[in-house]
Parts: C-alpha cells; sequence; structure tokens
C-alpha cells in the first residue's frame, strides 16, 4: 500500500477475475479493481498476457484445488 500513493492508503478491497489453464499451468488477470473505504472504485487494471503459476500459497493452491 505505501508504494502504491496516496489513493491505496484508503484502500478498503480488491477484487480479482482470473482464469486458469489447468494443462499449462499458467493464469492470467483478466480483470482488477480497487476499491476504497468510501466505495469509490480507482486504478481499475485489464490484462490479457499469461503468466505462468507460480508455488505460492494462494495461487498455487487454487491451481489444486481448481485443476484436479
Amino acid at each position: 500500500m505505501r508504494e502504491g500513493g496516496k489513493d491505496f492508503q484508503d484502500l478498503d478491497f480488491s477484487l480479482i477475475l482470473f482464469e486458469l489453464n489447468c494443462v499449462e499451468r499458467s493464469a492470467r488477470y483478466l480483470r482488477i479493481v480497487f476499491y476504497s473505504k468510501n466505495g469509490k472504485v480507482f486504478y481499475p487494471i485489464d490484462n490479457d498476457e499469461w503468466h505462468f503459476i507460480a508455488p505460492d500459497p494462494m495461487t498455487g493452491s487454487l491451481h489444486r484445488e481448481v485443476c484436479k
């Protein structure tokens, strides 16, 4: 949050829409939207680049669960 600038000091939550490719073990973030504590939408991100799924706790666990 500190590195995101002034807007991120008021961050309440974010919603992330992403797609998994189970065969190629990759993911892409289709849309990320940040919401401030007063309900304002700021810094929406659209992206369609595929990335290898790193073995981190969040995406690694999600990949294992979804791609059984």
